[in-house]
């Protein structure tokens, strides 16, 4: 008894701690900021810290060069390749890839996520006024699609977006910033559900493909 106790206690507390929310603070204002907390634990995933440098190795022979095997090219990272490109491209390409990712696959998942405030300032500017419309049609029709989708999908409590064209000014300028939280056990319940439907699916056109198969014999 005293096992089964412990396993309870352990069980309980897991669960506990699943219904704890989750809270992710992102902010671009010519540097991109991301930050998670939970409880009273904060922790920056944005900008990286740099790494100290490592000493390089003496070769001891020519040899060693030949026999070391080339580096394979490791897949892009969506939030390195937006911090190392920033600008209104970058930002218009996170909020398109963000609504593309949330209305994919998983996203009976991304229902159970909050966007507590969401914030996108843009002002955007051409070669001449006919280019900076252009310019100014396009931005439009690439974020307001986007952020709709992703406000269909999750639950938006606050958000804004100011797009305007600047006839004037010489440089397009971005700013975003959002405050997303989300309770970890909705989205491990949101998994299992996902998890079932799909198995439910697979098992289901296997088992009448097999039926229809035998009819045709």
């Amino acid at each position: 008894m005293v096992f089964l106790y412990i396993i309870l206690s352990i069980i309980f507390f897991l669960v506990l701690l699943l219904c704890i929310k989750i809270t992710v603070a992102t902010q671009y204002n010519e540097d991109f900021e991301l930050e998670v907390r939970w409880l009273f634990i904060k922790y920056k995933l944005y900008p990286p810290k740099e790494k100290k440098p490592k000493k390089e190795k003496k070769e001891d022979s020519k040899d060693n060069k030949k026999d070391k095997k080339p580096k394979k090219a490791k897949k892009p990272n969506p939030l390195k390749k937006f911090y190392e490109n920033q600008g209104m491209t970058g930002v218009i390409d996170l909020i398109s890839a963000t609504a593309s990712v949330v209305n994919g696959r998983f996203k009976r998942i991304f229902k159970s996520v909050v966007i507590n405030s969401l914030v996108i300032a843009m002002q955007v500017t051409g070669e001449d006024s006919a280019k900076t419309a252009m310019n100014y049609g396009e931005v439009c029709a690439a974020v307001f699609p986007a952020v709709g989708l992703m406000c269909s999908t999750m639950r938006v409590k606050r958000y804004k977006i100011n797009i305007t064209p600047d006839f004037i000014g010489s440089e397009n300028k971005a700013y975003f910033s959002a405050v997303i939280s989300v309770i970890p056990i909705r989205i491990v319940n949101a998994a299992i559900i996902f998890l079932f439907q799909f198995l439910f699916k697979v098992l289901a056109k296997l088992l009448l493909g097999g039926r229809k198969d035998s009819v045709k014999k």
